[in-house]
């Protein structure tokens, strides 16, 4: 008998389809990234897009859902009062990458760019002693951060 892939089947491999296609060449700046590493910390800013915290244990949901991300919030800083800059993607990424509020970077509309007197002055400026690797799956993501390319190894 043959077995049908179900939609939650289908849904859970297309959603590892982008990280798929990437992860050669993300692995291969790791690597590169490793032969170079001095006595210095990482740090790593992790954004998770249209998450909620309802249904996390790390925010005190009662089941276990997310181990890994629990395993690595025991390690990190995690903000537990943090408050969107923006109501979607666009606006949210681009005053969490500037440090402004979407009044000044103007990031309003899905594609949006920030002005470039404004790109100047970003997070990435503020590890300038580390290696800086970014990767999104998400499209306006990938349109902000080509803007910062400049202050970006990877």
């Amino acid at each position: 008998m043959k077995k049908q892939i179900t939609r939650r089947d289908f849904l859970k491999f297309a959603g590892l389809l982008p990280i798929s296609i990437t992860a050669p060449r993300f692995a291969k700046s790791l690597y590169e990234w490793g032969q170079t590493q001095t006595s210095q910390q990482n740090v790593l800013i992790i954004v998770f897009d249209a998450w909620t915290s309802y249904h996390m244990s790390l925010h005190g949901y009662q089941r276990e859902t997310m181990p890994n991300l629990t395993k690595l919030a025991e390690h990190a800083v995690v903000y537990h009062n943090h408050y969107a800059g923006g109501n979607y993607t666009t606006p949210g990424t681009a005053s969490l990458l500037t440090g402004t509020h979407p009044w000044k970077h103007r990031a309003f509309q899905p594609g949006g760019r920030i002005p470039e007197n404004i790109v100047q002055n970003n997070i990435f400026s503020a590890f300038d002693k580390y290696y800086r690797l970014t990767y999104s799956h998400n499209l306006w993501v990938n349109l902000l951060l080509r803007q910062f390319k400049d202050k970006l190894e990877t």
